[in-house]
């Protein structure tokens, strides 16, 4: 209901939504949220509320995985700041006494972030896509490697396609915890099939499956995707090793991409590098789909 305050396009992502959230709440934490709401313009803020082991009735707060963090109807700062105390005063009281925001680099402005309770780090580059440009001049701005991998893909039979089933999000769950499980990836990388299943129950215009196949329709990778209808996020991807050479991981975005210029979505988000380098080698190459 307050989420219906955010008629404009572009002020809210899926990341926002209860239904998102939720998939991280466990037996250590609850799904909350904080609205604030004056003259018609709103403050919207949805977290986890998390016990701090060891010390009864004490709190602290954090965004789930993703980009979400807090969103408002307008950038007027004296308004963000009265938000933003009216929060800190509900924090006191509900006894959460740290807190870790994820911010959404699509939709903050730089008013969230001018207030003395919030110490900004800066975290890592992302890239994201305007789909609000040709398709011909999306695939123009491809790097020369891109273009000429993705011809070579077509010529050797590999073919991507979404779906919406839970077996083929499970096929894709395998094939990334195997990636994240050969690179060390940290623990809250590592999803477990309550968290897929649940993903799979969700409104079918909130999310797809991708995979990539060979021509003798092996499943080399894929990609799991959120969308609204102004947002596409690629949320996981992962491809199999050994299968590099047929560019499973180009074929993707390349697919995604076609499949979100036809939805009429406005941007796509690919996220950013593993580490913090600008020298990240996953940032560069998704970098070369986009400027």
């Amino acid at each position: 209901k307050i989420l219906s305050n955010f008629k404009e396009k572009g002020q809210r992502d899926f990341y926002h939504e209860y239904e998102y959230v939720n998939l991280y709440s466990n037996n250590n934490s609850e799904v909350n949220a904080f609205s604030y709401c004056e003259d018609n313009n709103y403050f919207f803020f949805p977290y986890l509320k998390k016990t701090i082991k060891g010390n009864n009735g004490i709190f602290d707060f954090e965004t789930a995985y993703g980009y979400g963090g807090p969103i408002a109807t307008t950038e007027d700062i004296k308004f963000l700041d009265k938000a933003w105390v009216s929060f800190i005063g509900f924090a006191k009281k509900e006894s959460m006494i740290a807190g870790l925001i994820r911010f959404h680099p699509l939709i903050h402005f730089n008013s969230f972030l001018k207030n003395d309770s919030i110490k900004m780090v800066s975290q890592c580059k992302t890239v994201w896509l305007d789909c609000e440009q040709s398709l011909q001049t999306i695939i123009n701005n491809y790097s020369l490697d891109i273009k000429k991998r993705v011809l070579k893909a077509k010529n050797d039979g590999i073919v991507c396609d979404y779906s919406q089933n839970l077996k083929d999000l499970m096929l894709f769950t395998k094939i990334y915890l195997k990636r994240m499980k050969s690179i060390n990836a940290r623990e809250n990388y590592l999803f477990d099939d309550k968290y897929f299943k649940s993903i799979s129950e969700l409104n079918s215009a909130n999310w797809r499956v991708y995979l990539v196949k060979t021509s003798g329709n092996q499943v080399i990778g894929g990609a799991l995707i959120f969308l609204t209808d102004f947002f596409c996020n690629i949320h996981l991807s992962s491809s199999l090793k050994e299968y590099f050479n047929l560019s499973p991981n180009i074929v993707l975005r390349d697919t995604i991409i076609k499949d979100c210029l036809k939805l009429n979505i406005k941007k796509i988000h690919f996220g950013g590098g593993r580490t913090l380098s600008n020298s990240d080698s996953l940032l560069n190459f998704k970098k070369k789909f986009s400027k």
